[in-house]
């Protein structure tokens, strides 16, 4: 019962945000010029506001992976480093990191896939 009107709650909020998203650029001429400016940018002439902030969110996220996939592959490289050159402890040290940094690795791709799972089910409610 409380999940289910917290449910509600969300949904008829992000309604409530939709339709405010969907007035953006309509308010007067200057919002209306740098709305049609900024949406001639990225090629998102033509689409509703909904419909570019589902744009940038997947370039931010697109963003955040590949500094994450970045990051991962120098850990990687530096634990190499440490277990050629580090003797016993360095092996200890690059095994702990290569360890910590594959569940972060991990840990973001379930984080991109309840991400992707609550914004379909979204979707699917609101459309």
């Amino acid at each position: 019962m409380f999940i289910a009107s917290l449910v509600r709650l969300f949904l008829s909020s992000s309604v409530a945000h939709a339709n405010t998203l969907d007035t953006v650029g309509t308010r007067g001429a200057g919002v209306s010029a740098m709305w049609q400016m900024i949406t001639g940018q990225f090629s998102l002439s033509g689409k509703s506001p909904s419909e570019a902030v589902a744009f940038f969110t997947s370039r931010i996220i697109t963003f955040a992976f590949s500094i994450i996939g970045a990051l991962a592959v120098g850990l990687v490289m530096y634990a190499g480093i440490r277990l050629i050159l580090g003797g016993e402890e360095g092996r200890d040290e690059a095994k702990k990191i290569v360890q910590y940094t594959l569940f972060g690795v991990v840990l973001a791709l379930i984080a991109f896939v309840a991400v992707a799972f609550v914004v379909g089910i979204l979707h699917s409610l609101l459309s």
